[in-house]
């Protein structure tokens, strides 16, 4: 089979900046076609086998159809409406010279809009994969993940109409020329055609997820050179298909070193070789688990605060990569200030696994590119004499946010992961970089029910995709567990071992097994409520000696106490040692807390430690450090233990024990707003009821009232000889609450109960509309769903039409600066000038975003989310969804009940007018 003179003259690409250059269809379907074939053989035999399995076929084979079917995605490009588009003052530079080889061109063909040339090439994939012998339900969707290149499936309305507008005649057999030229060239055509009968919903995603990426590395001009001229007429070199594919593999592997895809496995290492101390018993436990494992598992570690779950993961994975094949890992986390705290530990565990070149890792979430010890292992694509220097590098290529899942190795937020679930642009994309590969789910208590729903779906994904999940938690109720497990597609729930535990998901079988761990004890006490008196009890807390935490709920309350506390320290009082950290504060000014927060009372040395320090919910799990004693308001059980556990934290005798003073030799929490005494307690008057379910919030008081200690992990397991439920039971669960409860409590709790069954039902049937399908019914209806917009933090965008990951009021990114006259500048002291109006560089971009703050305040919101981003921002990636928040003074008026002030000491205040 030859390529017919009129097939060859047909175009793909024009070159906008290289003017007079083009590229032609056959070389751009052999460019793509080449860069999927070495992304194959870069991939572990596990991939390929996935491949092979799933088309029933040999891997011999997948390497020569799945290049060659990848190679044909642009074939719609050969209709009449394409080829006229590309054009120079008005007229189609193609069409004088397609005519005189004897193209038709007839109005109906680009009548009411000319058809997206993805769907043209699914249109005409779908009967040419029949006619090559592909059954008619597997070709359709060969057709549909193949068109899918550009985001989404083609609805069946953009495909009917397309059908329509093909242009028939030569335009036909130009089609079906390429198309068996690209079949032949590949080598696809001397193998059997594969036999699968119906290609399964993880095969659509795994083939969709190839053809972008390699159509995203094939497009690219520095990598594959454009082969046509326009002289007198439109000329090109490619003169032999076959021998310029084999040309087009060596760009391809050229492309691949240059942006760091290397398809490497490190050495095999023993635990204490990875890490520099000998195993607990819960790593040793998971090592005992998956020895000799050579499949895709869910592993389920929970367990206490410190007992290595992180360093037991990670092992895992290692030992997964060799034994499974995996390609890489994901850890996600519940926030940006938790990625970033892990990707320095992932950094120092890939670097002693003995790649042979440096492996590639990405911190993948929204501020990424504002963090230095990701910024100082950046490349650029091509950067060999750095790489060469470096352990672990991070390639440039790797860094944009529908790549980033692409790498094999990553650690960012759940977020990112969840969207591969969700019907955004590109999202097999993200389930073809998941798959294969060992995901790690590390606080995975942490996530409400909408989320919590999502990392099912997800991991049902997982499972499909040929991946491992290992899933982190220290409280993890058992209806979350029960689901999870499920997800991962058994049955089998043991319920009878107790926490701690860990629990293997093996095909269809389930093992858990118990663990030894250490009990931890902390006294329980009662804190005022009121915030004035509450900083009167720290400050004599703090006067016994030691590190005094304060947890509260919200950041006016935290502002309040601080406010409080500066008081009554006086001339005592001393930023460096008494701290406030909060959500509220500019990006730049939170990191620096955190530091000095990390260094004061996270570092392990043997003085005593004397400081106050007042903060949200944002120490729950983002920062390593440990307090002589805490105070809490009222929270849910969960985050109670959550915060409890950054208490006495470095009292390990096997590694390190801190020294107390002695008023707080024993790990004591206190909580503002047990009262127990009362009927009912106050939840409402600082709007807690705001921050938490009121039901969780009342049943957590409830099994609290009485108690004068808690025990882990004993309080987090059922009592079989009693029939006591755990805490987190008789919070979490519908089971009637046991103890003496006035008669306005059990009312009240059963209302507000009502409440959170019809809340949880809300974010079900939420979860339920924005998820894609499971695999098995991904065909079922997805082809009509509604699209969703990716950037969820563009306030332009409908909330109607977001991509939500987390349900919840949304925000809008600030960035204050300080206004005189018509100036901006970027300090108080107006030293340096912004221009507004003008682009700025990325240095300054990112200097912007640094002092960015995250408001959610309903008024607020409304109030920027309609105003447009200043014009020179518009252009810049960093900072298109950003608004200004002009300062007059450290004021802004948002109306006349409420203006924002930006406090060097409090961060973000609000101001509101009294009657």
């Amino acid at each position: 089979m030859t390529l017919s003179p009129q097939a060859s003259a047909l175009w793909a690409k024009s070159d906008r900046h290289k003017k007079g250059y083009w590229h032609p269809l056959i070389g751009h379907s052999l460019d793509v076609a080449a860069s999927a074939y070495v992304l194959l053989t870069r991939e572990p035999d596990s991939t390929r086998k996935l491949f092979a399995e799933e088309f029933k076929t040999t891997e011999e084979a997948v390497l020569s159809w799945i290049p060659g079917l990848i190679g044909t995605h642009d074939i719609g490009k050969c209709i009449p409406g394409f080829q006229l588009q590309w054009q120079r003052d008005g007229q189609p530079i193609a069409r004088e010279h397609l005519e005189q080889i004897g193209f038709p061109w007839i109005t109906s063909d680009v009548e009411f809009g000319i058809p997206p040339h993805a769907v043209a090439s699914q249109v005409f994939l779908e009967l040419a994969l029949q006619k090559q012998g592909f059954s008619k339900k597997t070709a359709r969707l060969i057709a549909e993940a193949l068109g899918a290149h550009h985001g989404f499936r083609a609805s069946s309305k953009e495909v009917n109409s397309a059908k329509s507008k093909m242009g028939s005649g030569l335009w036909t057999t130009s089609r079906e020329n390429l198309f068996e030229v690209i079949l032949k060239v590949t080598g696809a055509t001397e193998h059997q055609i594969p036999t699968v009968p119906v290609l399964s919903g993880e095969g659509f995603m795994r083939l969709a997820g190839l053809t972008s990426v390699a159509d995203w590395l094939g497009s690219n001009s520095e990598f594959f050179e454009y082969r046509g001229r326009i002289t007198n007429i439109l000329t090109h070199d490619i003169y032999n298909p076959t021998l310029y594919f084999q040309e087009a593999i060596k760009q391809a592997e050229i492309a691949l070193d240059k942006i760091g895809w290397r398809g490497q496995k490190p050495e095999r290492l023993t635990f204490n070789t990875a890490f520099p101390f000998e195993p607990r018993q819960l790593q040793k436990k998971i090592i005992d688990l998956l020895e000799g494992v050579t499949m895709p598992v869910l592993l389920l570690a929970e367990a206490p605060m410190g007992e290595g779950k992180t360093e037991a993961a990670l092992f895992g994975h290692h030992l997964l990569q060799h034994q499974v094949g995996h390609r890489g890992v994901y850890i996600a986390l519940p926030t940006q200030a938790t990625s970033n705290a892990m990707f320095d530990r992932v950094r120092t565990f890939l670097e002693k696994l003995g790649f042979q070149d440096p492996p590639d890792v990405q911190l993948v979430h929204g501020a990424a590119i504002l963090d230095e010890k990701f910024n100082d292992i950046k490349l650029d694509v091509g950067d060999w004499e750095t790489r060469d220097q470096q352990s672990v590098v991070a390639s440039e290529w790797f860094t944009p946010k529908k790549q980033a899942l692409l790498s094999p190795h990553g650690v960012g937020t759940v977020d990112q992961t969840l969207l591969g679930v969700l019907n955004v642009g590109h999202h097999f994309v993200r389930l073809f970089g998941l798959a294969n590969r060992t995901i790690i789910f590390d606080e995975v208590h942490a996530y409400e029910l909408y989320t919590s729903s999502l990392i099912e779906r997800l991991v049902t994904w997982l499972r499909a995709l040929g991946s491992s999940v290992i899933l982190l938690s220290a409280t993890l109720p058992s209806e979350v567990r029960t689901r999870l497990i499920r997800a991962f597609g058994s049955d089998e729930i043991d319920t009878n071992v107790p926490y701690p535990r860990v629990t293997l998901v093996l095909e269809n079988r389930t093992k858990t097994e118990a663990l030894e761990a250490r009990s931890l004890q902390f006294e329980l006490g009662e804190a005022p409520l009121d915030p004035i008196q509450l900083a009167q009890f720290l400050f004599e807390e703090y006067r016994k000696g030691g590190a005094v935490g304060c947890v509260v709920n919200t950041v006016q309350r935290a502002q309040d106490v601080y406010t409080e506390l500066q008081r009554l320290l006086d001339v005592e009082f001393d930023p460096p040692k008494h701290i406030l950290l909060h959500a509220r504060f500019p990006a730049n000014q939170r990191l620096e807390i955190e530091e000095r927060l990390k260094k004061l009372i996270g570092e392990k040395h043997n003085e005593l430690r004397n400081a106050i320090v007042v903060a949200t919910q944002v120490i729950e799990q983002s920062l390593d450090v440990d307090f002589d004693v805490l105070v809490s308001d009222l929270a849910p059980i969960d985050l109670l233990l959550q915060r409890a556990g950054r208490l006495h934290r470095h009292n390990d005798l096997l590694s390190f024990k801190r020294p107390r003073p002695n008023a707080h030799s024993v790990a004591r929490l206190y909580i503002s707003g047990l009262q127990p005494d009362l009927p009912i307690p106050d939840i409402s008057s600082f709007y807690w009821d705001w921050v938490y379910a009121s039901a969780v919030l009342l049943r957590s008081w409830a099994v609290l009232r009485n108690r004068t200690h808690l025990y882990v992990p004993e309080d987090l397991n059922d009592n079989l000889e009693t029939g006591q439920l755990s805490l987190l039971e008789q919070v979490y669960s519908s089971a009637l609450l046991s103890g003496d409860f006035n008669e306005n409590f059990l009312k009240a709790l059963e209302n507000v109960q009502l409440e959170l069954e019809e809340e949880k039902e809300n974010e079900r049937s939420v979860a339920k509309a924005q998820l894609l399908p499971e695999p098995k019914s991904l065909f079922d209806s997805i082809e009509n769903d509604e699209k969703l917009i990716e950037d969820d933090d563009n306030p332009d965008v409908s909330q109607r039409l977001r991509a939500v990951t987390r349900l919840g009021d949304p925000s809008v990114t600030l960035i204050p600066l300080y206004c005189r006259g018509q100036d901006f500048f970027l300090e108080p002291s107006f030293q340096t000038q912004i221009n507004l109006k003008q682009k700025p560089n990325l240095e300054m971009a990112k200097k912007l975003l640094r002092r960015a703050v995250s408001l959610s305040n309903k008024t607020v919101y409304f109030h920027f989310a309609y105003q447009k981003a200043p014009e020179g921002w518009k252009e810049s990636a960093l900072l298109k969804h950003a608004r200004l928040l002009p300062l007059t003074g450290n004021r802004y008026e948002v109306n006349a009940k409420l203006s924002i002030e930006l406090d060097p000491l409090m961060g973000i205040k609000y101001i509101r007018e009294k009657n």
